[in-house]
């Protein structure tokens, strides 16, 4: 049997797993998976945080809940937004 591609997205609040899913890798494109942790996150921050949030950062020590990391290499692409709780995304063969 071949090995598929997929998103493996969790979600972790402190180091219990709140959220687990897989998706065909067809169905985000790296921009839409980035943006959809940051949706998740949004489920746990009042109105008022994902407003701050989402404004630009003016001071570059200033960590924000909605910022987008990601990392990866050949083998496998992760995309991670949040703190506590947070969510990762990582691209790779299940």
């Amino acid at each position: 049997m071949k090995n598929k591609r997929e998103w493996l997205v969790t979600g972790y609040d402190s180091t219990e797993t709140i959220y687990e899913e897989r998706y065909p890798l067809s169905a985000f494109s790296e921009k839409q998976m980035a943006t959809f942790l940051q949706r998740l996150v949004c489920k746990f921050l009042t109105f008022e945080e994902i407003a701050t949030h989402s404004r630009k950062r003016r001071n570059k020590e200033n960590h924000s809940e909605l910022e987008i990391r990601v990392e990866g290499d050949a083998q496998h692409y992760v995309v991670s937004v949040g703190s506590n709780p947070h969510f990762i995304a990582i691209a790779k063969e299940f």
